[in-house]
Formats: C-alpha cells, structure tokens, sequence
C-alpha cells in the first residue's frame, strides 16, 4: 500500500514537473510572440508616420503650390486665344493673383492648412464672371 501510494506521489511529480516544463515553452513562445509583436507594431507605427508625411506634402502641394500652376495654365491660354485689349486687362489681374500666389509660397512652412483656409482657386461661375466682365469692357 505505502509502494502504491509512493508511486502515485511520484507520478503526480513527474505529471505536475511535465506540466512546468510545458508552461514555461509557453512562456519562452509568448516572450517570442511578443517580440515579434512589438517589431510589427514599430513597423506599422513607421508606416503611418510615412503616410501622415506623404499625406500633408500632398496636402500642402495642394493647397499652395498646385493653385500656381493652374493660374499658369489659365494664363497662357488667355494670352493665345484673346485679342491684345483683353490681354491687357488680364495682365494687371494676373499681375496681383501672381502676388497672392507667390505671397503664399514665400510664407509656406511646409504644414499643411487646407481646412482653415479659402481656397485660392475661385469658383468656376465667379470665374466665368470675371471673364465676361473682360471681354465686355
């Protein structure tokens, strides 16, 4: 009986170090798990700085820069397709719409400000108002 209990005792020993040893693997692949984890999340976290990067460029390229050169388009096809008296006219416009544009440049921090300000493009009727107003006069 004592023979028996004995074996018992030692085969619950050998069950209960079976059952450390196991959790202790686990342990050393959670440490494993977890370092791979912190390595994809400084990945991702280096991803989305790059993004907010890409984003604000564009943004800022958007707002300052690219207004620019669509006044640069809009100009050259006024000079060719109008007659002299209403390119002349349009020269002292563009003349101040190149300062504004230029003044924003110049200031540019490289920040982004597109939901705080107007945008430098005006809308298409004030637009086309403002040719007709050329053309007419």
């Amino acid at each position: 009986m004592k023979l028996t209990a004995l074996n018992k005792s030692a085969e619950q020993l050998f069950a209960d170090i079976n059952k450390l040893d196991n959790n202790k693997t686990e342990k050393k692949q959670f440490n494993v798990e977890m370092d791979r984890l912190r390595l994809d999340l400084n990945s991702v976290k280096n991803d989305l700085e790059e993004n907010i990067n890409r984003t604000a460029t564009t943004e800022n390229y958007l707002e300052k820069y690219l207004p620019l050169r669509i006044q640069n388009i809009i100009s050259e096809n006024i000079h060719y397709t109008f007659d002299p008296i209403v390119r002349k006219k349009f020269v002292e416009f563009e003349k101040l719409k190149y300062e504004k544009l230029n003044d924003v440049i110049l200031k540019d921090d490289g920040k982004p400000n597109l939901n705080k300000t107007e945008s430098y493009i005006p809308p298409l009727e004030k637009l086309e108002k403002s040719l007709l107003a050329l053309t007419q006069t």
